[in-house]
């Protein structure tokens, strides 16, 4: 391959990382799968048929507001916190919030965040300035995360989310409030995403009433299902 070729290639490499989620999932994330050790983020069928009516929303409308039922062990949290990931790190001053229904839920979630970035390649790295269980700040680009878990005193009513991912929402102690408290924290501005999803708890609970919601159209979500 001559350089003028070489050239082309590692130019359009660069051009599908920044544009294609599940390739760069692939290339640049890294997963800790149950057997053990590491492997590459491969997206299943369920993730990629979620990043399509997500991308289908941004595309209609310029931001991501969706509210999900998922059923177990399908990765619809991995996806969003991959999806996340490559918002963050390519948008400089954002931040993402990221809430579970307990801590051990919000430790595993900010876990898998934390193995992205141990384990991205060499030049893909960005410096960090602060790392510890509450946050994780890229120091050269002003970006990062703050995490936290929906306990009885609300969360989130301080400082600004471009991107909101809320896991395991049904479990949440009163979620009503937690979401008028997160809700705060998320401007309505193009490019922003807030993504809930759970396994559903109950019929006529909150969060299936949040879901009827948005599958009528009421309150701005939309309403996915992933099996």
């Amino acid at each position: 391959m001559n350089w003028i070729a070489s050239l082309r290639e590692e130019g359009e490499r660069a051009q599908r990382l920044a544009d294609d989620l599940e390739y760069a999932a692939r290339e640049l994330l890294r997963i800790r799968p149950k057997t053990g050790g590491l492997v590459p983020l491969i997206f299943n069928d369920a993730q990629r048929e979620l990043h399509r009516q997500l991308e289908e929303q941004k595309r209609t409308t310029g931001k991501v507001r969706a509210v999900i039922v998922k059923g177990r062990q399908q990765g619809s949290s991995t996806y969003t916190t991959a999806r996340h990931f490559r918002a963050v790190t390519a948008h400089p001053g954002t931040r993402c919030q990221i809430v579970a229904h307990e801590t051990a839920a919000t430790r595993g979630l900010f876990a898998i965040v934390k193995r992205y970035n141990e384990h991205l390649p060499p030049e893909h790295k960005l410096s960090v300035g602060t790392d510890n269980a509450e946050s994780l700040i890229f120091d050269k680009i002003d970006a990062g995360y703050m995490v936290a878990t929906a306990t009885t005193e609300g969360v989130g009513r301080s400082g600004t989310a471009n991107y909101l991912h809320c896991s395991e929402a049904a479990f949440y102690h009163d979620l009503q409030e937690q979401l008028s408290s997160l809700f705060q924290i998320l401007p309505e501005e193009p490019g922003t995403e807030a993504i809930l999803e759970s396994t559903a708890l109950a019929y006529g609970d909150a969060f299936h009433q949040f879901y009827l919601k948005a599958q009528s159209g009421e309150n701005g979500y939309k309403a996915i299902v992933i099996q």
